[in-house]
């Protein structure tokens, strides 16, 4: 059995996030960023299945700007992601977008 299983960066709960100065956003200087301590449930549950099973891989996503791949590589802190099979990271090119059905305040 093959499993994907995509991770987030998101900034560290110790953080201090404040918006950014036009308030569409947040300001992103000196964040620290750590992978989604959801996401990392879903790696070691991936690892748990593979390990049972005994065969397949486990593949983990990310997607964002080039800084995003920090949680895929040799710098990632995290060990349930160290030891996936595949880490594959998806550029966005820096920012992305926001679909026009998502949901603004009024």
């Amino acid at each position: 059995m093959n499993i994907a299983v995509c991770i987030k960066q998101v900034p560290a709960s110790e953080s201090k996030v404040k918006p950014s100065a036009d308030g569409k956003d947040i300001d992103r200087t000196g964040l620290t960023y750590v992978v989604n301590p959801y996401d990392e449930f879903g790696v070691e549950e991936a690892l748990r299945i593979k390990e049972r099973l005994k065969t397949g891989q486990v593949t983990v996503f990310t997607l964002g700007p080039e800084k995003a791949a920090e949680a895929l590589g040799p710098v990632s802190r995290s060990e349930p992601i160290k030891r996936c099979t595949s880490k594959i990271p998806v550029w966005t090119g820096g920012t992305l977008t926001p679909p026009p059905w998502r949901w603004r305040p009024r």
